[in-house]
């Protein structure tokens, strides 16, 4: 256990141990719950690791958004297979590892967030 974790570089002090109860629905406040479980720890507006601030308007930081590192955008609406977001949050491998990088996330609460970018991603008045 000790070498799978020094060979993946992921440590609690590096990735906080995150792991939120997992989120079913396809709204944007379903998304911000996914967000604040397991995501913030690193994405969080005092540090975003990568400048992806998930914290202060989720929505204007990911819908319709490049990527900083990847080519492609965080966010296509109505096509979450299209979606960096969705493809890290998933594991896919198109675009490196899976975040965040402990891979905690519940598949219900990945589930949640492709039904709301397939619905449109929709930010409530948010954006």
């Amino acid at each position: 256990m000790v070498l799978w974790l020094w060979l993946a570089g992921c440590d609690d002090t590096t990735y906080p141990a995150i792991g939120g109860d997992a989120v079913v629905g396809d709204t944007y406040d379903d998304v911000v719950t996914v967000f604040e479980g397991d995501c913030l720890a690193c994405h969080g507006s005092a540090a975003p690791l990568g400048d992806l601030d998930l914290e202060t308007d989720a929505c204007s930081a990911i819908v319709e958004v490049d990527a900083a590192n990847y080519d492609g955008v965080l966010v296509v609406p109505g096509d979450h297979a299209a979606s960096v977001l969705w493809a890290k949050m998933s594991d896919s491998g198109e675009y490196g590892g899976v975040m965040p990088p402990t891979g905690t996330i519940a598949q219900a609460s990945i589930d949640t967030v492709a039904a709301w970018i397939d619905a449109g991603a929709d930010c409530g008045g948010a954006r």
